[in-house]
């Protein structure tokens, strides 16, 4: 890490270069074998081209959500550069080639960090190998992927209803990791205002949770 820091302090060398055989940069590189360290602190420098793609497998958004790298995936979402609808040489997005692969986490959080600008309905392109005119929600309904098919559904019938449950969910996620090993207790997750996804819908528990989250 210490060497990638001192090389992004050189004049002399572009951080934007990629070799002549694939036109991978060092940043697709980085994203491309999921070093999340080096995404974190490449992403901090402004020179940086976020979106410059490879020859064959697109920008380094495409390539970490088609190995499902969600670590970088994370981080390339978070920031505002990131073009989340390029396609690759075989005319797949990010969202397509995650559909496709069954990455469920990748899905979830293309959705929940890029709900407005998510292009839904782009095709495999014309022309290209994989073209076969299938939007992300065929894909995933071909391949079997019911739980990822099952989401977009129900993002194209009440999207801001799915965001605010996937946020949910990721906010649960993150604040039992944050309890050190203690068990989600219905009483530590009111304190957090989460509702509790172990407790049955038919226990009543009175007034509503802190952050106006009921457990009824």
């Amino acid at each position: 890490m210490e060497e990638v820091k001192a090389l992004c302090q050189r004049p002399d060398l572009g951080v934007n270069w990629a070799d002549p055989a694939h036109w991978r940069s060092p940043f697709y590189r980085a994203c491309s074998h999921d070093r999340v360290a080096v995404v974190e602190y490449l992403l901090r420098d402004p020179r940086v081209n976020v979106n410059q793609a490879q020859n064959q497998q697109g920008t380094p958004l495409n390539i970490a959500c088609q190995d499902g790298f969600v670590e970088v995936v994370k981080l390339l979402l978070r920031d505002p550069r990131t073009d989340v609808n390029v396609a690759d040489v075989y005319g797949a997005t990010p969202l397509w080639i995650s559909c496709q692969n069954g990455l469920l986490e990748v899905v979830k959080l293309l959705i929940v960090f890029r709900p407005d600008t998510l292009n839904m309905w782009t095709v495999t392109v014309p022309g290209t190998a994989l073209w076969n005119n299938t939007t992300a929600l065929d894909i995933a309904t071909e391949k079997g992927h019911g739980q990822i098919a099952g989401l977009l559904k129900d993002f194209v019938a009440g999207p801001h209803l799915v965001v605010n449950s996937l946020k949910k969910e990721f906010r649960l996620r993150g604040s039992v990791a944050r309890l050190e090993g203690f068990p989600p207790t219905p009483f530590l997750l009111c304190i957090l205002g989460l509702t509790s996804p172990l407790v049955s819908r038919s226990h009543s528990w009175g007034a509503p949770c802190a952050g106006g989250v009921s457990f009824r």
